[in-house]
């Protein structure tokens, strides 16, 4: 029984996370394999995306080739910043593995790359692989857009994520989300009401919230709905990099349990430590039972496993616009 609840969540884990990124590079670059009728109908995180990319590069060698392309081909739009405090989220060998892609933007020219250059990398990437052209223009690329247009700063994603929440959010949860420091995202959320790019709404705390419908012309986006006809949108925000984050803990927790050989003892209290690291994704998720924080020792196994389940699907319904939950 043990063994399979771990096989059953390693696969899972791994097939969602694959899956939806994959989704996701083949919404930035021609370079990705087709994702057949998926489109991308999210927002790209990028610096998530590449974390999770060499996360996942044991489950699909390729991605580590999307990812040091891209390090290559758009170094410049990638956040160092952003990068250093998204990075700690995601385990040991996606962080070692960033060199691949810290060596690419750097042999490219982008030296701010350095600092991450450092050190033996786990895995290789292909330095043949060329990512060409970035598709900015669609919709899951507005993050990157904005960054190419109004430059790599906290503003560009601060509007960014707020186009996509479409309410109303405090600077707190703009910092959780973003990964800048509240002092950053206060500055940049208050020159863009200076700008009238957002609105600032007064409370306790202070709110900020961007008019999406009146940015759609600006950005010329349109989503194809089921009824053939082209409608003007903006695709949504989703806390990527803790939902990628979740998934890759889940698989190496699967992994170890396999590889170690736990019993279910120490297996469950692992996976309560990761459910415990996670919690606001998976509560944002709502992907956990409303029983599941009172069970307690072996049986968490299962409830662990449900969470895993349902977190991977709503990547997979997230990613391509059908789910109404926001983790994020």
């Amino acid at each position: 029984m043990s063994e399979n609840v771990a096989s059953r969540v390693r696969a899972r884990a791994a097939s969602a996370a694959v899956a939806t990124i994959w989704t996701q590079w083949s919404s930035l670059t021609a370079a990705a394999v087709p994702a057949g009728e998926r489109r991308a109908w999210t927002i790209v995180d990028p610096e998530a995306l590449v974390l999770a990319s060499l996360a996942f590069q044991r489950s699909e060698r390729r991605l580590v080739d999307l990812a040091a392309g891209f390090g290559r081909a758009g170094g410049s739009l990638l956040s160092v910043t952003r990068m250093k405090r998204l990075v700690g989220l995601f385990p040991a060998d996606a962080r070692e593995s960033l060199s691949l892609v810290a060596a690419a933007a750097v042999e490219a020219g982008f030296k701010q790359w350095k600092v991450f250059a450092g050190g033996p990398p786990v895995g290789r990437a292909d330095r043949r692989k060329d990512l060409g052209s970035l598709r900015l223009i669609e919709g899951s690329a507005l993050m990157l857009r904005l960054r190419a247009g109004f430059g790599l700063n906290g503003k560009a994603d601060v509007l960014a994520y707020l186009l996509g929440i479409r309410a109303v959010a405090e600077v707190r949860a703009i910092a959780a989300a973003l990964g800048y420091t509240k002092r950053t995202i206060r500055t940049a959320a208050d020159d863009l009401v200076l700008a009238e790019f957002i609105e600032r709404v007064e409370g306790t705390p202070v709110g900020y919230r961007a008019d999406s419908a009146a940015w759609v012309s600006a950005f010329h986006v349109f989503r194809l709905e089921d009824t053939g006809a082209r409608m003007p949108a903006i695709p949504p925000w989703h806390y990527w990099a803790g939902v990628f984050s979740f998934l890759a803990a889940a698989e190496r927790w699967a992994s170890m349990w396999i590889e170690a050989g736990w019993s279910d003892y120490v297996a469950s209290s692992r996976a309560r430590d990761v459910a415990s690291a996670h919690a606001s994704v998976i509560r944002h998720a709502e992907a956990t039972p409303a029983q599941g924080a009172y069970v307690h020792g072996r049986e968490f196994l299962e409830v662990f496993e449900h969470t895993v389940s349902r977190i991977a699907a709503w990547a997979e319904r997230s990613v391509i616009g059908e789910s109404s939950s926001a983790a994020g």
